[in-house]
């Protein structure tokens, strides 16, 4: 009599882990700098995955001064005018 295999399960499961984002800490290196001759660092702090820079409420377009760090936490001006001013 020929054996018939038993039946085989294997489960295979994912799992993801997600942790709410927190509201992020955005930190200035100067609060007080004289334009055309300082710069400022701004850096957020989060948990975020990405993060992306707004400047009065629109996608911050990049000038000459300006340079993000490698993961888009750091935004560093370099020299600031006035017209980097906003919210």
């Amino acid at each position: 009599m020929a054996q018939v295999p038993s039946p085989l399960s294997i489960n295979h499961a994912l799992y993801f882990f997600t942790e709410p984002v927190r509201v992020p800490t955005l930190v200035a290196s100067n609060t007080t700098v004289m334009e055309h001759k300082d710069s400022v660092v701004l850096t957020c702090y989060t948990n975020a995955v990405s993060t992306q820079w707004f400047y009065s409420g629109m996608n911050l377009g990049l000038t000459e001064q300006m340079k993000l760090s490698w993961n888009d936490r750091t935004l560093t001006i370099d020299p600031i005018r006035k017209e980097d001013a906003g919210n």
